[in-house]
């Protein structure tokens, strides 16, 4: 006994093995926390929170542990903690406190809803009652499914990775927990990434792109064919640790079957109960799980023509005829293929032929009839737009969100619709919903943006600051910190973000086009314009180059040269067919080449964009010809025939998009007819956003301007300028309201909108305003 007292502590801590028993503790609580989070939390859809607990209490008892084996293990152990109290003492409280702190202080509901899974009933479009599993949140999956490898050493069947991709997205997302993304909607990703189109990467840069598109798993797939037998292999992945949860190997002739066995191996390995209580499910939930060979078609060369028009699309988004020929051969071979029509309807969209369009959409609708409700959300919705009917794509998308709440697509294609009829606090309601259930990053943003741009900048700032903590690798975040600077008017703090943001990546083109556009809003207008040109010069691809060509048509309307900036959408619309279907190039610019036209009084150039409109859409035609002359209201232009046919518009558009359109019609009827108390009247008592709908400040403040409301028009404006503005027009308006209150405030104002307008063309009417103006002021 002696002797081992004389022992060092070191010594002690040897003999009485305490580096094995705490290692052995140490070790075997790993393994157990490694059990915990890669089985019973992913298996079981438990609450995170508990792999926290767990690691939380297994260190904090390590103490307990140690003076446990220091005095337990020795010949007299048990008199030695008989005689000293404290060491039994520390022990019981290190486990009452740890499994305290563990379980009270590592709290919290990790931001997400604790709506369990439910079997509902919803109501579709048609008014038909639809049942429907929603499961908890918890129990959600996300997949990036990557295309398949292709190993045959034959590069033709490249296509058939695509398709295994796609294919097992469709049959994966049969079940309501699973989110699947397939290499098309990987695609930005890829571009992001600097990775070809269509190709396998390798598995560093899939796990990167998982973790950008916020997937909890990803694939990694591969294909060999042996005498017409098909083996596939490859893992399923979790993107957090990048641990392989599943080995995929299946071999079978059929490739239809083999998707079949890979769905149901993901399934078993991830997928969990849905604990619904239900005597119906049973049966119910056979409906998730159709073969492969009946979700787009069972025919293998028909299959290979949709993929390979899709593919085309992808490649080349104006190449619309090779597509369309590929969507029908596809047809030929199976007149059922739903998605072909699909295909093909959406091309002829893409060509503004919308007869054609309608009539694809429609058959992809009949023959998709009996797939899962995922997969005909789409032409249905294509459908309905192209129909102009917003009532029932309203009730579509409504149905869509209540059925799917975890896909934040639907809830913003539902933005701007909430915020027009419902005003701000319902889109913000909207986008607290899709936040809650767990689209927390895109939510947050959208959540932030509305906050922006209603001036709520601190509340702004907070969604920013929570954006940041929770998702840091984010990089776009430090420019939304310039954005918020920007809507302040606090140019020089935006600009150091961005500079500093340059120097990190000089050839940003986003940057490089922000920078120049605060030295424009700021009045710098050869800093910035110089900028654009040396940009545009140094531009080494397509898209680059049209970004910079917008800039500049955009700040050459914004000075007043209306030729010029005509003549650079000319050029635009020739560069950007070469990227995009001509309709989608026609809308983009249609409203700014009709407004340049309306400008300087030139009606029959506006003409001219309706009728091309009105040829490729012609069921549109009303709502283009209506919104144009609106436009014309806003900005005190001529309209497009006289008063009285504007008013058809009420009846003809207006009351199909909603009750706020309707009141927007009714402020602007007022407004043309000099009632501007009226004007006023419907302003205030609308339900809906019509400041947000109209978004003009200079023609909200001149109504008010013109009720006699000077001070709420002074206010408007002098909030609209403080922000800094690419629009001359709100100068204008300022010093116009000005003109009899502060007439040397109203010149300092006017000399900034002929600061703009110094080399505008003469038949520009803004100019025209700003010169007569001038001379009053003269007087």
């Amino acid at each position: 006994m002696e002797k081992n007292n004389n022992k060092s502590f070191l010594e002690k801590l040897w003999t009485r093995k305490i580096p094995q028993y705490l290692g052995t503790y140490l070790a075997v609580g790993f393994g157990l926390f490694q059990f915990i989070q890669s089985v019973i939390i992913q298996r079981y859809g438990i609450n995170d929170l508990w792999q926290d607990r767990y690691l939380f209490i297994w260190l904090i008892l390590t103490p307990a542990v140690f003076v446990l084996v220091y005095f337990g293990y020795q010949p007299n152990g048990k008199e030695v903690y008989e005689k000293k109290k404290w060491p039994k003492y520390f022990i019981i409280t290190n486990i009452i406190l740890g499994l305290g702190a563990g379980l009270f202080l590592i709290n919290g509901k990790d931001n997400i809803t604790d709506k369990e899974t439910e079997l509902i009933a919803l109501v579709d479009e048609q008014g038909k009652e639809v049942k429907a599993i929603v499961p908890d949140l918890r129990k959600v999956k996300s997949i990036a499914l990557f295309q398949f490898e292709n190993l045959t050493k034959n590069k033709e069947l490249d296509w058939m990775g695509v398709a295994m991709s796609t294919l097992l997205d469709f049959n994966l997302e049969q079940r309501p927990e699973f989110y699947v993304s397939s290499s098309f909607e990987l695609s930005p990703h890829y571009q992001r990434s600097g990775v070809p189109l269509f190709t396998a990467p390798n598995i560093g840069v899939q796990r990167n792109i998982a973790k950008k598109s916020r997937n909890d798993y990803f694939t990694k797939i591969s294909f060999e064919k042996t005498d017409g037998i098909y083996t596939f292999s490859g893992d399923l992945y979790q993107t957090k640790n990048n641990k392989s949860v599943l080995k995929i190997n299946v071999t079978n002739a059929d490739i239809f079957l083999a998707l079949d066995a890979i769905r149901d191996q993901i399934f078993e390995s991830i997928s969990t109960d849905y604990d619904i209580k239900d005597k119906d499910l049973a049966n119910f939930d056979s409906n998730f799980t159709l073969p492969a060979s009946a979700l787009v078609t069972s025919n293998v060369k028909a299959l290979e023509h949709y993929i390979k028009s899709s593919i085309t699309l992808f490649k080349n988004p104006s190449a619309l005829n090779e597509l369309i020929a590929e969507g029908k051969k596809a047809i030929e071979l199976d007149p059922n293929c739903s998605m072909c029509y699909l295909s093909v309807g959406g091309a002829y969209f893409g060509q503004g032929n919308q007869t054609e369009s309608l009539k694809y959409l429609k058959d992809a609708i009949k023959y998709g009839s009996a797939l899962p409700k995922r997969m005909q959300f789409y032409p249905k919705q294509l459908f309905y737009s192209l129909q102009n009917n917003s009532d029932a794509l309203m009730k579509l998308l409504e149905f869509h969100k209540d059925l799917y709440p975890y896909d934040f697509n639907t809830y913003k294609l539902l933005l701007t619709r909430y915020t027009i009829n419902g005003g701000v606090e319902k889109a913000k309601a909207l986008m607290q919903e899709a936040v809650e259930n767990g689209n927390r990053e895109l939510g947050l943003l959208e959540l932030y943006k509305i906050q922006l741009s209603n001036n709520n900048f601190a509340d702004a700032k907070g969604s920013l600051d929570q954006l940041t903590k929770e998702f840091p690798e984010r990089e776009q975040n430090r420019l939304l910190y310039a954005d918020l600077y920007e809507e302040q008017g606090k140019i020089k703090e935006a600009k150091t973000i961005l500079l500093k943001e340059e120097s990190l990546d000089p050839f940003n083109t986003s940057i490089q086009r922000r920078i120049a556009y605060l030295d424009f809003i700021n009045l710098n207008f050869e800093d910035a314009l110089k900028r654009i040109d040396k940009g545009l010069s140094e531009a080494t691809s397509l898209s680059d180059s049209l970004s910079y060509m917008r800039s500049k048509y955009g700040y050459a309307h914004s000075m007043g040269q209306v030729k010029k900036a005509l003549g650079l959408i000319k050029d635009y619309e020739e560069l950007a067919i070469k990227q995009q279907p001509i309709i989608n190039v026609m809308f983009s610019n249609y409203t700014k080449k009709t407004l340049l036209y309306q400008s300087i009084g030139q009606l029959e150039g506006v003409e001219e964009v309706l009728e091309q409109l009105g040829t490729f859409m012609p069921n549109s035609y009303d709502n283009f010809r209506c919104g144009i002359n609106l436009q014309a209201i806003y900005y005190g232009y001529p309209l497009v025939g006289d008063n009285s046919d504007y008013l058809l518009c009420k009846d003809s558009v207006f009351k199909s998009q909603g009750e706020g359109f309707v009141d927007l019609f009714d402020l602007s009827k007022a407004y043309i007819e000099k009632d501007y108390s009226k004007c006023i009247g419907v302003f205030e008592n609308s339900s809906a956003d019509l400041e947000k709908l109209i978004g003009f400040k200079f023609f909200i403040a001149d109504i008010f301007h013109k009720s006699g409301n000077s001070k709420r028009a002074l206010e408007i404006m002098k909030n609209e300028v403080a922000k800094k503005t690419q629009d001359p027009l709100n100068y204008l308006k300022l010093a116009e309201i000005l003109e009899k209150e502060d007439k040397t405030e109203s010149k300092k104002y006017l000399d900034i909108t002929l600061g703009f307008l110094a080399n505008a063309d003469a038949n520009y009417i803004p100019l025209k305003k700003a010169k007569a103006l001038e001379k009053r002021l003269a007087e």
